[in-house]
């Protein structure tokens, strides 16, 4: 006389199983001589009784085996199992092996099997799943960039019980983070500015899945302020405040130096645009589009941004607000009264002046025109066929 259970694929810890002998018998009074009797009950996950369920059982070398159930008082009795979720088969063959199904409106059960042996008692267990009527993601609304959180579930079931459960995990979209699948971590990377993900918990028990979204808030606790050069001339940008570590320090062409910064968000400072020789500041664009053509340009670290500098390189020749790289050059566009610029440096190739008007051609400035400080040479003769020429500071060779 004995009891056992077989193959139920999972840890049988947990579990109280009775021996039975046969001076006690079937509790359902059934005879035993030369016959085999299963006792199984039918559990949920969480090892509590599954009442109101059916029971078939089908041997290998049998057919269907009768089933009898302990009903509320557990007493032999009714046609569905009762409070203990216990059921009786008897008659069963020697070494039959006896496959074991359960069945319950809305709910799903694992298959189970027990070996039949004369003369004894076989108890079995029969887990199923009660039907989930909801999942509830519990985890933070807001989380910074570069980080990991955690997020769990909770399921509620049919009786309005609720437990932790693990469901499988996904995230929408993914180009800032990532969550494991089976643990609920999720992992953010560094955005250009917030972002909002939606973290999706999904649990299919008995044919039904449920579902449960939670919007989750990416902030970005660091941004970045990259500066780029464009224009044919040279010049640097600075930081006002301007330190080693989060300060902008970079000259053009080519880039050099410390040409972007990385401070938490809200932070703020100016960029100061400093032309070089021989060189005009055109002005900002892309993020600092809004700050035109002034020297400084304040900037608040909100989310990942580009500010452009241009700097133009200063042609040898000024008219009005043209430059050009030669006198004749610009001769060739002259109006009446027109005043050429040229600054302190030779000039290869004279001109023939055949308008009938007036020009005047000042030499001598120095590399942004604000001053004449020395003289400009001419190498190459000056025809004047009609009209007139003023010149001051030209050295004509």
């Amino acid at each position: 006389v004995y009891s056992q259970v077989l193959n139920l694929n999972a840890s049988l810890g947990g579990f109280v199983f009775r021996l039975i002998p046969t001076s006690t018998g079937n509790p359902c009074g059934a005879n035993m001589a030369g016959k085999g009797v299963i006792v199984t009950q039918v559990f949920d996950p969480f090892l509590t009784p599954v009442s109101d369920a059916t029971v078939t059982a089908t041997g290998a070398a049998h057919g269907p085996y009768p089933v009898q159930y302990l009903d509320d008082t557990g007493a032999c009795g009714g046609s569905l199992t009762g409070t203990s979720g216990t059921a009786i088969i008897s008659g069963i063959d020697d070494n039959d092996t006896v496959t074991l199904n359960a069945a319950k409106t809305g709910w799903g059960f694992a298959t189970a099997t027990a070996l039949g042996r004369a003369d004894a008692i076989v108890e079995s267990v029969i887990i199923g799943n009660k039907p989930l009527q909801s999942l509830t993601i519990t985890g933070p609304a807001t989380v910074n960039e570069s980080s990991m959180v955690s997020y769990t579930a909770t399921a509620t079931w049919e009786d309005s019980t609720t437990n932790t459960v693990i469901p499988y995990w996904s995230v929408d979209p993914t180009t800032y983070a990532a969550i494991d699948s089976t643990s609920g971590t999720l992992t953010t990377s560094a955005v250009p500015s917030p972002q909002t993900v939606t973290v999706t918990a999904g649990l299919t028990v008995a044919g039904v899945t449920r579902t449960a979204n939670q919007l989750v808030a990416i902030n970005n606790v660091l941004s970045n302020v990259t500066v780029n050069y464009t224009g044919s001339g040279s010049g640097s940008i600075n930081s006002t405040p301007n330190n080693p570590v989060n300060g902008v320090a970079c000259d053009y062409p080519p880039p050099a130096g410390k040409c972007a910064s990385t401070q938490p968000v809200g932070s703020q400072f100016t960029l100061n645009a400093v032309k070089g020789g021989l060189s005009l500041f055109g002005g900002w664009s892309n993020a600092c589009s809004g700050c035109g053509t002034t020297l400084t340009c304040p900037v608040t670290f909100d989310i990942d941004k580009t500010c452009t500098a241009t700097f133009t390189k200063l042609l040898p020749v000024l008219m009005g607000t043209t430059y050009y790289q030669s006198i004749l050059e610009a001769y060739t566009t002259t109006a009446a009264d027109a005043v050429i610029k040229a600054q302190m440096a030779t000039f290869t190739g004279g001109f023939t002046h055949d308008k009938a008007i007036r020009i005047i051609l000042n030499g001598g400035y120095n590399s942004d025109y604000s001053a004449q400080s020395g003289a400009t040479t001419v190498q190459g003769p000056m025809i004047i066929k009609k009209g007139s020429l003023v010149v001051d500071r030209v050295v004509i060779k």
